[in-house]
């Protein structure tokens, strides 16, 4: 009896976890090409790490800036004086 063979979603489930499907772990015993496909993925995978790793790290680090409020403005306390001054000014005699 012939079985088809594994996809990538197959592959991908395995190599995150041996245990999870006994039935994929029989297939690549017996399956000498998905044994073949499952290194080629697996080196294709830890490639794809290495090159990302190399690059994250060729950038130069990110600064995290922290948020600043905005600058208050200065004039709504002279506003609030200016009123003061004129209620004075009309009390005054």
């Amino acid at each position: 009896m012939k079985t088809a063979h594994l996809n990538n979603e197959q592959f991908t489930a395995y190599l995150l976890d041996t245990d999870s499907n006994p039935a994929t772990a029989a297939h690549l015993v017996a399956c000498v090409i998905c044994r073949e496909e499952l290194e080629l993925f697996r080196q294709s995978v830890s490639s794809f790490n290495s090159l990302t790793l190399a690059w994250s790290e060729s950038r130069p680090a990110a600064q995290v800036r922290r948020a600043v409020p905005p600058p208050r403005a200065w004039f709504p306390g002279l506003v609030w004086a200016f009123a003061a001054c004129l209620m004075l000014v009309e009390r005054s005699p």
